[in-house]
C-alpha cells in the first residue's frame, strides 16, 4: 500500500469554472492504496465524488498552498446490495455500479439481526455466481429466492477487475479527473 498524491496547478488557460487543474488528471493506482490532493493553486478547491457530494470525501475544500484533510482510501472493488427481489433469478440492486453481464461475482452476507437464520445466508455467503447486467445499478443471479423473505442482512459484491471513480472539483465543475483502481495484487 501506498500514498499517492494529485497536485491542483493553476490552469494555464484559466476559466471561472476551471482556474486548475488535477496533475495527473488520469490517474492508475491499486485497491488499498490511499490518495491525497496538494493544492498548489491560488484559490480553493474541493476534489468530491460529484458536485452534489462535496463533502462525499473530504469535510471541507482544501486552501491555497496546502493539502486535502486526509487520505482517500481505495477499496477493493465491491459494492453492496441495497434491496434484493424474491424472484426465480433474483435481483439484486446496489449502491454503485452494477457488474456487467457474464462477470462472475462474489458474494459475501454478514448478518445485522441474531441470530439470524435468513436463507439468503446459506445461499449467498461465499458463493460465486454469473451476474446478468440489468441496469446501471441492478443485475440478476441465478438463485431462486421465491421463498426468501426480505433480505434481513448486508451483501456484499466482490468483482474482478479495476473499476474508475470520476471526480470533479466541488466549487469549479470543469475540473474533473478520474482514479482507476485495480484489485490488489
Amino acid at each position: 500500500m501506498s500514498t499517492l498524491q494529485v497536485r491542483i496547478d493553476p490552469n494555464s488557460s484559466p476559466t471561472p469554472s476551471q482556474p486548475a487543474t488535477f496533475s495527473p488528471q488520469e490517474l492508475t493506482t491499486n485497491a488499498g492504496d490511499n490518495i491525497t490532493w496538494f493544492n498548489a493553486d491560488a484559490q480553493a478547491h474541493w476534489p468530491a465524488p460529484s458536485a452534489n457530494n462535496q463533502t462525499g470525501w473530504f469535510p471541507y475544500q482544501i486552501p491555497p498552498d496546502s493539502e486535502s484533510p486526509g487520505d482517500l482510501a481505495l477499496g477493493p472493488n465491491s459494492v453492496n446490495v441495497t434491496a434484493a427481489t424474491n424472484a426465480t433469478a433474483a435481483l439484486l440492486t446496489v449502491q454503485g455500479p452494477a457488474p456487467a453481464s457474464g462477470v462472475t461475482v462474489k458474494l459475501t452476507y454478514a448478518s445485522l439481526t441474531t441470530p439470524d437464520t435468513s436463507p439468503w445466508k446459506a445461499a449467498t455467503n461465499g458463493k460465486s455466481f454469473l451476474a446478468t447486467n440489468v441496469s446501471a445499478n441492478s443485475f440478476s443471479i441465478p438463485l431462486d429466492s421465491t421463498t426468501f423473505g426480505a433480505l434481513t442482512g448486508l451483501i456484499t459484491v466482490a468483482m474482478p477487475g479495476s473499476y474508475t471513480l470520476n471526480y470533479v472539483c466541488a466549487l469549479h465543475p470543469d475540473e474533473t479527473g478520474t482514479i482507476t483502481v485495480n484489485p490488489q495484487g
